[in-house]
């Protein structure tokens, strides 16, 4: 089998990432792509081994969002509240 003849990164030519904003939870996004083509070496007169091109799919499923969990009890929501009201004023 050949090798990869690419040294850079090569998802940020592919990836949109123009999307990321307007996806929602539960939106799916398909991506279809083509196994990768790999080069040979080759002798004249020889035969080349044929690459099976096969065409497939990722699907991403919008299901997680980032979140932080915050525990106020009631004196640090009146704090809050006081210090709010202080940049009103202010």
């Amino acid at each position: 089998m050949g090798r990869k003849l690419y040294k850079t990164d090569v998802f940020r030519s592919l990836a949109n990432f123009e999307e990321q904003a307007v996806l929602k939870d539960g939106q799916k996004v398909d991506r279809p792509y083509r196994a990768d083509i790999v080069v040979e070496s080759y002798t004249k007169g020889t035969a080349l081994t044929a690459q099976d091109l096969t065409a497939t799919s990722d699907q991403l499923t919008v299901d997680t969002v980032k979140a932080a969990l915050l525990y106020v009890d009631n004196v640090k929501e009146s704090i809050l509240k006081m210090f709010r009201f202080d940049c009103v004023l202010a």
